[in-house]
């Protein structure tokens, strides 16, 4: 999608250019943050930021100033005489995007951005994002951080063995996203994964059993275990989140396989 390999068939239109015919063009309108950067170790981070906005025409001492509000984006001013090689892994996925900023597109390709970030290094990518976002530009965040996803998507696409399987708003999570319960027995036995089975797909770890799919509500859970002589603790409801929904529309589509 970013140009980088000649697609076998299809076509890839940026803001109306194809990325085919009209690469030069439509390149300068697209930014790209790949799963892994290479950049060479050796070269310090605001001179090599530097040298990829002479490619956009920029006047010497403007791209100076790039680089430096660039670095100071995302976090990296003080390193800016930094080789790259002395980067940790989150520090060198912050230059990447730094680099992929410096033509200031108006299209973005985040791939597996959120890798190797500390909580730090996620809360600005979500702030960068959002701030783009705001600033009305397209951006395309492919992830397997789906929890990080809510929040800031407007669309999301679920892919599965490579092909799309569904597509959901954020609206849409709460129809997909099932009824789960998560309940605290202090004195669970031999037989209690048996005994909650009859109220949905039960997976236990210690004295916390989830319900997946449950089919009663949690006040009516809480008395039926009391009934039953166990000591409950806590009953807590998950309805509707990104994950529930992932992986209900993947359990959908295998089950169609199967049959």
């Amino acid at each position: 999608m970013a140009g980088l390999l000649e697609p076998d068939s299809g076509n890839i239109i940026v803001d109306g250019l194809d990325l085919r015919r009209e690469k030069p063009l439509a390149s300068e309108k697209l930014g790209l943050v790949p799963d892994q950067s290479y950049f060479d170790p050796g070269s310090r981070a605001g001179d090599l930021l530097e040298y990829m906005a002479s490619f956009y025409s920029q006047g010497t001492w403007d791209r100076r100033d790039l680089s430096n509000s660039l670095l100071r984006k995302v976090g990296l001013l003080e390193e800016r005489d930094r080789r790259l090689g002395k980067f940790s892994l989150g520090m060198a996925k912050r230059f990447a995007i730094a680099a992929s900023l410096v033509n200031s597109p108006r299209n973005i390709i985040f791939d597996e951005v959120l890798n190797g970030l500390d909580p730090a290094g996620m809360k600005m990518i979500r702030e960068i994002i959002l701030e783009m976002r705001k600033d009305g530009c397209s951006i395309l965040l492919s992830t397997h951080a789906l929890a990080e996803l809510e929040g800031i998507a407007d669309r999301m696409v679920v892919i599965h063995r490579g092909r799309i399987i569904g597509e959901l708003l954020p609206e849409d999570m709460y129809a997909h996203g099932g009824n789960d319960l998560t309940v605290r027995i202090e004195n669970p036995g031999e037989d209690t994964e048996r005994v909650l089975t009859e109220y949905g797909k039960v997976s236990a770890v210690g004295r916390n059993f989830r319900i997946r799919d449950a089919n009663i509500d949690a006040p009516e859970l809480n008395a039926e275990l009391i009934r039953r002589g166990y000591r409950v603790s806590s009953i807590s409801r998950e309805n509707g989140s990104l994950e529930n929904a992932f992986l209900r529309l993947i359990e959908k589509v295998d089950q169609k396989t199967q049959s």
